[in-house]
């Protein structure tokens, strides 16, 4: 099963999150990528159970290349896939929250199946994951939580 985890990224961080979700992902089992939304591999994506994108947050909400992004990305058959977001910001009310929830939001127009894990296993990410710039590696862990479990929801929809 294929996963896709996208990203949009200026200073490096977006990036590194992706790459760790990736990560997380393939070692439950899924052969999962990080993409970035500037190069993409459209067949790939096409052939993803599951689609992720992370975006870093300006003015509060997601950066407006994320946003024309999603606003053209049906064609790569979204529809009944397994979605998920994330978020990087430089200050901790600096939007990640409201950025994921934007994302959620176009994934749903799309038709594809929103989730984020919740509390299962102990630790709770409600929407998504999101990093502070300045604290980054203490969000590590959180994210290849959110990896892992991505990974297993899809797993169990289509494994």
């Amino acid at each position: 099963m294929k996963a896709t985890v996208f990203y949009f990224s200026v200073s490096g961080t977006t990036k590194r999150f992706a790459e760790i979700i990736a990560d997380a992902m393939s070692a439950e089992g899924v052969e999962a990528r990080a993409m970035s939304i500037e190069a993409v591999d459209e067949q790939w994506v096409k052939e993803s159970r599951c689609v992720i994108l992370g975006t870093p947050t300006y003015f509060a909400d997601m950066a407006g290349t994320v946003k024309c992004f999603l606003e053209k990305c049906g064609s790569y058959e979204m529809a009944g896939k397994l979605a998920g977001a994330f978020a990087t910001a430089r200050y901790v009310h600096g939007g990640g929250e409201a950025a994921i929830q934007m994302i959620q939001t176009h994934f749903m127009c799309y038709g594809m199946l929103v989730y984020s894990g919740g509390s299962q296993d102990g630790l709770t990410i409600h929407l998504g994951p999101v990093a502070i710039r300045e604290q980054a590696d203490e969000y590590v862990d959180t994210f290849r939580i959110y990896g892992s479990r991505m990974a297993k929801k899809a797993l169990e929809l289509w494994g």
